[in-house]
């Protein structure tokens, strides 16, 4: 397989060189491949960032061909990495639909370094119903990570009691219809009550074609009716009842596939990005008002579209993070194969798209999922690392007059500075495993101080990257202790100071596409040894200048 080559731009022309990512006969006859898979710890090539171990990890499962036949399936994928039982150790859950024709979820517990065993039925989670995407929080303030699954007929919560689960789904109500697929979930503090409420997505309804149907390809890959589901809010009363909030934040008929909690418009407070899929629909930035209620701010902010062309964006992920260096939060979002990408610089209440400025391009021929923008080598620079793959297989194409990858290997972006332009990383970096990526989640699952990545997939075998980049500067982990119904401190607005530089991040349950990811924070710093931390706690408490170490796990309680 050929690699992407690095993408540049030359005086007075703009060059685009994306090659094609397929593996032969075996995509076009619909089965992907098994991919390659080194031992844990084997020896990469100097210039390697990053080493596939998901079957030497015992991560085994597969999405064959015959669980990509609906909608719902094509779309799912996500990925929740957290700790089940608190013994230090980062677990993987992989969602999936329970039944015939599917794999079904997938609970890999960690047992050493980068080795997991599958316990799924053991700890309760064979019948998730059918699951797309997952969302790991305390729900219930105890100080362990329960588990939400977001489904066909709406969301799922299972209660983890002791590291086993117990379904709990009737607190949630019956917020969707039966035949409502819900997407992306968030946990935070809507309501200002202590307690952490739900955010959850919906594309639309589902229904199989009757029989006779002229269809697209597989009648049940087509959703015949584009009525949207929209987003609901779930207010978690003392009981730990949910009840509908969704007026809080209007009731929007819109095709919603990811949910980020942010402060783009750095005003201290919480708010919400709304990510809708078939730019017709424009994507939502919820800013809380004094009532309670959120307006929608996009338009102002300068999100609800890309900003030179002005067309509306399928937004199937999206990430916060500083990217340029300026100590606010920037938005990276992922779209399809025919629209923007783009990627917003923030600053003065106002975010500007410069992706094309950056020469991060749209990837022809392809979907671009799940994102992690962050700093792989501790350079102080961000990498930008998506899956990819496409919705289509080429059974189903119909008459399409166009080529198209459903399984492609995932893209890393990066640059040199702040002021380069990104460039494509070449497949010997370790990214040469063609497959139809959804969900990512970057986190440090071998604990030695860098950020693996794990890639959740629609069809075929998810990834486990082992990061083995050499030179890396410094890094540590920020673990934050909150108070009362919300130990894990979600929402919290964290503020690191390196020198003269400051880094900003925002404490997620729910993260990226459909998944979410280790609630400790992690911090690169180049080569400092040394730094401090301001807190904005969610229960209005401020910590200031709390010194910390630049190496491990380093944890701040709140006042």
């Amino acid at each position: 397989m050929a690699p992407l080559p690095a993408v540049r731009r030359l005086p007075g022309v703009v060059l685009v060189a994306v090659a094609a990512c397929t593996s032969g006969g075996e995509v076009s006859r619909g089965s992907p491949p098994d991919g390659g898979t080194a031992e844990v710890g084997t020896k990469a090539p100097s210039d390697a960032w990053f080493v596939e171990v998901a079957l030497a990890a015992g991560v085994t499962h597969k999405r064959g061909v015959a669980e990509y036949a609906s909608a719902p399936q094509r779309f799912g994928g996500g990925v929740c990495v957290f700790d089940v039982d608190g013994d230090g150790r980062l677990d993987l859950f992989f969602p999936g639909y329970s039944g015939p024709r599917a794999s079904g979820p997938h609970l890999y517990m960690a047992s050493g370094r980068l080795r997991y065993v599958d316990e799924t039925a053991a700890r309760g989670l064979s019948d998730v119903g059918r699951a797309l995407g997952c969302l790991a929080f305390d729900v219930d303030g105890d100080g362990d990570l329960d588990l939400l699954t977001t489904t066909v007929g709406g969301p799922r919560l299972f209660r983890n009691d002791s590291g086993r689960f117990v379904n709990v789904s009737e607190r949630l109500g019956k917020p969707m219809a039966d035949d409502v697929f819900a997407t992306s979930a968030i946990a935070f503090d809507a309501d200002d009550d202590g307690d952490l409420d739900l955010m959850v997505g919906a594309f639309g309804r589902y229904e199989i074609p009757p029989a006779g149907t002229e269809c697209f390809g597989p009648c049940e890959a087509n959703i015949l009716r584009y009525d949207y589901g929209g987003t609901v809010l779930l207010l978690q009363r003392p009981d730990g009842t949910f009840e509908d909030g969704t007026t809080r934040i209007g009731r929007v008929k819109e095709p919603t596939l990811v949910l980020l909690a942010t402060d783009l418009d750095a005003d201290g407070k919480l708010d919400v990005f709304v990510g809708n899929d078939l730019s017709a629909v424009r994507d939502r930035y919820l800013r809380r008002r004094a009532d309670g209620r959120f307006e929608d701010i996009a338009n102002t902010l300068g999100v609800a579209v890309a900003t030179k062309s002005g067309s509306g964006i399928s937004t199937m992920s999206a990430f916060d993070a500083d990217l340029d260096g300026d100590g606010q939060l920037d938005l990276s979002e992922s779209s399809n194969d025919v629209e923007p990408n783009p990627l917003f610089r923030c600053a003065g209440g106002v975010c500007t798209d410069i992706a094309e400025e950056l020469e991060l391009f749209r990837t022809p021929h392809n979907f671009r999922w799940g994102q992690a923008l962050v700093d792989f080598d501790h350079d102080g620079v961000l990498e930008l690392f998506e899956a990819v793959g496409h919705w289509d297989i080429e059974t189903s194409a119909g008459g399409i007059d166009r080529p198209f990858d459903t399984l492609a290997r995932p893209l890393l972006w990066h640059r040199a500075s702040h002021a380069a332009p990104f460039a494509i990383a070449p497949a010997k970096y370790g990214l040469d495993i063609p497959t139809g990526g959804r969900g990512v989640i970057a986190a440090d699952l071998d604990e030695d101080g860098d950020l693996d990545v794990v890639v959740a997939t629609a069809l075929g075998r998810p990834l486990v990257l082992e990061n083995v980049r050499l030179g890396k500067g410094r890094a540590f982990q920020l673990a934050l202790r909150g108070s009362g119904k919300n130990p894990f401190a979600v929402g919290a607005h964290v503020r690191v100071h390196v020198g003269a530089r400051t880094l900003p991040f925002i404490a997620h349950a729910g993260v990226g596409y459909m998944s979410s990811g280790d609630p400790r924070i992690h911090v690169a710093v180049g080569e400092a040894t040394t730094a401090t931390v301001d807190v904005d706690w969610p229960s209005g408490k401020k910590t200031v200048g709390a010194p910390v170490a630049t190496s491990g796990t380093q944890t701040l309680t709140e006042p």
